[in-house]
């Protein structure tokens, strides 16, 4: 096969990835065109951050799930910066608690697992995978405020997805 024939079975199968992709989307769309109110209610109109916590161990089966779906949500061009660091050991709590304001440091060593949502600043370099339909790497390449601004905007809100996604 010539470069020229793979780049074109390339294209045809990004070209049909899209179109599936898209196709799932109004699918789904056309069965849950909205959220119910109960929905609404836990993310948004009800939501509030925990102070107290069972007393069970999270099998890392489900931070693997957890992270999975994060994984999934929309970012700006599949960007993804967002980095976890499940902290569930009392060595790795210890650690933790030097950075924490003193009244948090309680809740953190009760919680059965703690994660620290960080960013990568060289989340771009990852695009031609993530995003390889469109070379977007120029947009950030030496740019450093933008780049910052775009890891710590959709860091968040993978964050934020992470919150919406968890165990109750």
């Amino acid at each position: 096969m010539t470069d020229s024939n793979k780049i074109e079975v390339e294209r045809l199968n990004l070209a049909l990835a899209r179109e599936t992709a898209q196709k799932n989307v109004r699918d789904l769309r056309l069965r849950k065109p909205r959220l119910d109110k109960d929905s609404i209610d836990v993310i948004l109109n009800d939501a509030r951050s925990h102070y107290a916590w069972i007393d069970k161990p999270i099998p890392e089966s489900l931070l693997k799930e957890l992270y999975q779906i994060v994984a999934n949500g929309a970012t700006s061009m599949n960007c993804s910066p967002a980095r976890f660091y499940f902290v569930t050991s009392k060595e790795g709590k210890d650690k933790l608690a030097k950075s924490l304001k003193e009244k948090n440091i309680d809740k953190m060593r009760a919680a059965p697992v703690t994660v620290i949502i960080a960013h990568d600043l060289a989340f771009w370099e990852k695009l031609p995978f993530l995003f390889p339909h469109e070379d977007r790497t120029p947009l950030f390449r030496g740019k450093t405020e933008y780049c910052e601004r775009t890891a710590f905007l959709n860091g968040t809100l993978q964050g934020a997805y992470l919150m919406i996604a968890r165990e109750p």
